[in-house]
């Protein structure tokens, strides 16, 4: 499946066909595959929707921050959806705090996992480097070093048909689409506006996330007024691949107190905002 948008063409997945809708959002570099596990699990109950937006096709060079939050709306336009349940990981979580900022109406609920309202100066300068690099020297100059932050030791010794894939993501993505990413992932900041979200909100950190700065999620959670947070011990930036079953542990009970919610307000034709 895919929506137009101008001089853009953004894929999606989309599974399942059931009244409430789950979007899954991938991390930078990633396709929305990098989900497919949640995304099996998930579309028996839900329609599972999970658009392509994490710089890697070429058509997603040049696009801002804000061409990215009308992108998932447009995919949501697509399906029919009215209301979501947002999922994002590291830039997808990103987005989805924007897009919740923006559009707070299409929103039932927030889950964030391993993922930051912005970054460090230090952190900034680090990502425009990768991007510089990556166009002069391509993606294979970055995805090793890559899969070591997004994995555990562990995983990266036993696992490899997954780690294969993730592999392959990272070095078919358009150079230049993730460098493009990669500047826009540097000059993200919500933080102030955080307060402004008021749909119920998971927030997760994996406790060996070597991507991510240790203090973001809790940031995260106690900006947010309707937030909780939830540690993940032994896994790390990537883990919804590496650890599904932990995942699912954490996000299918928010997901039904969310969904009661939502049931409730779509009675009163409103989504859900608190708890």
């Amino acid at each position: 499946m895919e929506v137009v948008i101008g001089d853009r063409t953004i894929p999606y997945l989309l599974k399942g066909s059931r009244p409430g809708t789950i979007v899954f959002l991938p991390a930078l570099g990633t396709r929305a595959s990098m989900w497919s596990k949640q995304i099996d699990r998930f579309s028996d109950r839900y329609t599972v929707v999970a658009p392509e937006l994490g710089g890697h096709d070429s058509t997603s060079s040049g696009a801002s921050f804000e061409d990215l939050v009308r992108d998932l709306e447009s995919v949501l336009g697509a399906t029919g959806a009215t209301w979501a349940h947002v999922v994002g990981i590291s830039l997808g979580g990103m987005i989805a705090q924007e897009f919740a900022l923006r559009c707070p109406e299409r929103v039932l609920s927030l889950t964030l996992v391993n993922t930051t309202s912005r970054y460090s100066e230090e952190t900034r300068e680090a990502f425009r480097r990768r991007a510089k690099t990556v166009e002069q020297e391509g993606m294979s100059t970055i995805a090793e070093s890559v899969l070591q932050r997004w994995f555990t030791p562990a995983f990266l010794q036993s696992h490899s048909e997954e780690l294969s894939t993730v592999r392959s993501m990272l070095l078919k993505a358009d150079p230049h689409a993730y460098a493009s990413m990669a500047r826009v992932v540097a000059d993200v900041d919500t933080y102030e506006r955080l307060p402004q979200i008021e749909v119920p909100t998971l927030v997760v950190r994996a406790d060996e996330d070597a991507s991510m700065p240790s203090e973001a999620s809790g940031q995260l959670a106690a900006r947010i007024p309707n937030a909780e947070l939830a540690r993940v011990p032994r896994l790390a930036h990537l883990f919804p691949v590496e650890g599904p079953e932990a995942f699912d542990a954490l996000f299918s009970p928010f997901l039904d107190r969310a969904t009661k919610l939502g049931v409730l307000d779509w009675e009163r034709e409103e989504p859900a905002h608190a708890w």
